[in-house]
């Protein structure tokens, strides 16, 4: 018999949990960037879902989550419960100028702090990566907030989506599609305190 382990399965209960806090954070991002302008679609396979799919092979196949129909940024999201910049070892399905958005959430299930990173910057300093494995025996890089360029919003920030907003726009990650107005986004209670 197989082990979980040794296939890299999470129990049912472990990866529900994952889900659910993943979906959650590509909520959060969808709102920072309709904010800053970005008129955003999901782009993937049980994206934004919170559903455990029986059949995995498509979830395989790996592309960004979050893409701007105007301006064609793309967007991954990986949302963490540790505060730490970290991705699967396996990087090359993405493209180079894939922003990755990673929002940190605390115990009672807030995000607390958001850090986003441009994945050619990551790849670039991969030998500044740390290499760990989960518990699952799963590889992943682990990056020094220090060692990389990354925008990180804090406190305040995060828990007012459109501050957020605004700041993307300051440090160039707003839409730069011409004559888009930005949409109206409402917030959702509970997410980062909006």
């Amino acid at each position: 018999m197989i082990s979980q382990k040794s296939l890299y399965l999470k129990p049912d209960d472990s990866f529900k949990e994952t889900l659910d806090i993943g979906a959650k954070g590509e909520y959060y991002a969808k709102l920072m960037l309709d904010r800053a302008g970005h008129l955003v679609r999901y782009n993937g396979y049980g994206t934004s879902k919170t559903e455990i799919f029986d059949k995995s092979k498509n979830k395989r196949y790996r592309s960004p989550d979050i893409v701007c129909e105007l301006c064609g940024k793309k967007f991954e999201v990986r949302s963490k419960t540790k505060d730490m910049i970290a991705m699967s070892s396996d990087l090359d399905p993405y493209p180079d100028d894939t922003y990755i958005i990673f929002p940190i959430f605390n115990k009672r299930g807030i995000i607390f702090r958001v850090h986003i990173a441009l994945l050619e910057t990551l790849r670039e300093n991969v030998n500044k990566a740390i290499k760990v494995q989960n518990r699952w025996g799963e590889s992943y890089f682990k990056w020094s907030k220090k060692t990389i360029s990354c925008l990180t919003l804090n406190g305040d920030v995060v828990s007012d989506v459109f501050r957020a907003g605004e700041l993307l726009r300051k440090f160039g990650l707003g839409c730069d599609a011409p004559n888009y107005a930005i949409q109206n986004t409402r917030c959702v209670e509970g997410l980062a305190r909006c």
